[in-house]
């Protein structure tokens, strides 16, 4: 499986990370999932990365 790591950007802070992972998991696995967060308010970032298998990328793109 060769990964794509793909950038998400103006994420709603509601959200937790185990919805937001869910939502991606339904259109293709998910390989690795990154949401930072920020080292002085340890609030999350608005934004994240997911890795999917690069066969997926473009199905994943559309549905999100």
């Amino acid at each position: 499986m060769s990964a794509k790591r793909l950038f998400v950007g103006n994420v709603p802070f509601k959200i937790d990370q185990e919805e937001f992972r869910a939502m991606f998991e339904e259109v293709a696995p998910v390989a690795d999932f990154f949401w930072p967060m920020d080292r002085d308010t340890g609030r999350k970032k608005g934004f994240l990365f997911v890795d999917v298998d690069e066969a997926d990328v473009e199905k994943v793109i559309e549905a999100m």
